[in-house]
């Protein structure tokens, strides 16, 4: 085999609900938007210093801040546009330190130079002060230059830590799987991270083929649920399309990036849309549904929302407590297991409703219409949905978000039956954090399932949340929930 590539840990390997990495990976895309926006702001702050140090020089100034402050993003977005061309904000030149060092200060010095011919030719130069112009390009680049340096030096560090590797499955175990590993090793490098070839058919290869472990695809799953697998690429010969939509069927449930390789012939049909890897075509199947930039603006809304909402309902909540307290003997909260994000099974909170002796840790029975566990004050809770504001707390610690396909017990049934062995795809409702509240809730899927209609429905509409999602929709999904809170459904 050319080249060299690492090896992950593999299931037989880790501990059971252990993690290959023990800090979270990078996110390269965030890394380089956060660098953009640090360009564009630092470059108008930097003006406002000068000015604020030619203050001190010249106490007579007469400068406006505000229209220093108006140049400076005028020179950030434009700086910012001409750093992006000059491409020093692709992750992967992040290292190349004398690379970027150049290109950045030569950008600057355009940016500079064009706003004096501007100001030249407007007539506008004696307006401004050569001594603050002169500060702001020294501070303006000093500032750059600094972050570029801490950057490569990080990013050198991340390398070695192993941050910065992509872990990659391959799924077959023959010729064409074998051929794909060769690639990636040649033009991969060090940012990928190979955990193993998984095929049912595994057997039939030779023992640790490439130096690599082979394994079936319920170790591969195991894997993808203890977060040791970024992206699963499929390796198999095009011939058998059933076997392989077989595969995708079942991995698509899981919360991963899916990608199917193109093997030598195929790439001659001048198929569109395909993705290039280190030299790897690649035809993507399926996404992760959150992630990069979308997971961030998801997380803000998150915990800026719950942190509100804590604040605000804070004394509601504190009375409900004590009314249930007062109301039947035992604890004011009441905690259930429920499958969340990636089936990690969770504990979800909530105010208790149920009389203490009667309470359903797992699920196992359906809470029906004037069933007799429910409390006197439980009753009038969940009919207005009030007992679950302390999920606001789960959201807070990340197992949980304001807006999601709802979090189901363990045991819960739809009607007589396990609701994954009932509904198809339903464990796909879990490659997203569960919610407070979501789509199928304002579609009048609230309260018990009775029937396995309406639980085939909830779990359409669950994933079609998941599929369409965007803040905008989070937003109308929050807004009709107060106008389901008193639900007649709801018991």
């Amino acid at each position: 085999m050319s080249g060299s590539i690492d090896t992950a840990p593999t299931a037989s390997t880790v501990p059971k609900g252990s993690r290959a990495r023990s800090v979270a990976p990078i996110e390269t895309p965030i890394l380089c938007g956060v660098l953009r926006a640090f360009d564009l702001v630092w470059i108008a702050v930097s003006g406002l210093l000068s000015l604020y140090c030619y203050d001190v020089i010249n106490p007579e100034n007469r400068f406006d801040p505000q229209v220093i402050g108006l140049i400076g993003l005028v020179f950030g977005v434009a700086a910012t546009a001409l750093f992006g061309s000059l491409g020093l904000y692709e992750f992967s030149r992040f290292a190349l330190l004398g690379w970027t060092l150049k290109r950045l200060l030569v950008g600057w010095g355009v940016i500079i130079l064009a706003g004096l011919l501007i100001a030249f030719l407007t007539k506008t130069s004696a307006y401004y002060s050569r001594i603050w112009l002169m500060t702001w390009s020294v501070v303006g680049a000093t500032g750059l230059v600094a972050v570029r340096l801490a950057l490569a030096r990080m990013v050198k560090r991340w390398t070695l830590s192993g941050r910065l590797r992509r872990r990659v499955a391959i799924i077959g175990a023959g010729s064409d799987a074998m051929r794909l590993v060769d690639e990636l090793r040649a033009y991969g490098g060090p940012s990928i991270s190979l955990a193993g070839l998984f095929d049912e058919e595994s057997g039939k290869a030779p023992a640790e083929p490439g130096g690599l472990r082979l394994g079936d695809i319920e170790a591969l799953m195991r894997m993808v649920r203890e977060s040791l697998v970024d992206e699963i690429i499929i390796a198999l010969p095009c011939t058998p399309t059933a076997r392989i939509g077989g595969l995708v069927e079942r991995l698509r449930a899981l919360p991963i990036d899916l990608r199917l390789w193109i093997d030598l012939p195929t790439r001659q049909l001048g198929i569109r849309n395909i993705e290039w890897r280190q030299g790897v075509p690649l035809a993507a199947l399926a996404d992760r549904p959150l992630k990069n930039w979308s997971a961030l603006w998801k997380r803000l809304e998150d915990v800026s929302l719950a942190a509100a909402a804590l604040l605000v309902l804070g004394p509601l909540m504190l009375a409900i407590a004590a009314a249930v307290r007062l109301g039947s003997r035992g604890p004011a909260l009441f905690r259930q297991r429920r499958f969340g994000f990636n089936n990690e099974i969770i504990e979800v909170l909530k105010f208790r409703t149920l009389y203490t002796d009667q309470t359903d840790h797992d699920g196992r029975r359906q809470v029906a219409l004037n069933d007799p566990r429910i409390t006197r004050i439980g009753r009038f809770l969940r009919r207005t949905s009030l007992d679950e504001l302390p999920q606001l707390f789960n959201v807070l610690a990340g197992s949980m978000s304001i807006v999601g396909p709802r979090p189901h017990p363990v045991a819960m049934r739809a009607p007589d039956r396990l609701y994954h062995e009932a509904v198809r795809d339903y464990f796909a409702r879990h490659r997203v954090r569960p919610g407070i509240t979501g789509l199928a809730q304002i579609s009048g899927f609230r309260g018990p399932t009775q029937t396995l209609q309406q639980a085939q429905e909830r779990v359409r509409l669950d994933l079609e949340y998941i599929d369409r999602w965007s803040l905008a929709l989070d937003f109308k999904i929050m807004l009709r929930t107060f106008a389901h809170l008193h639900d007649r459904n709801a018991c």
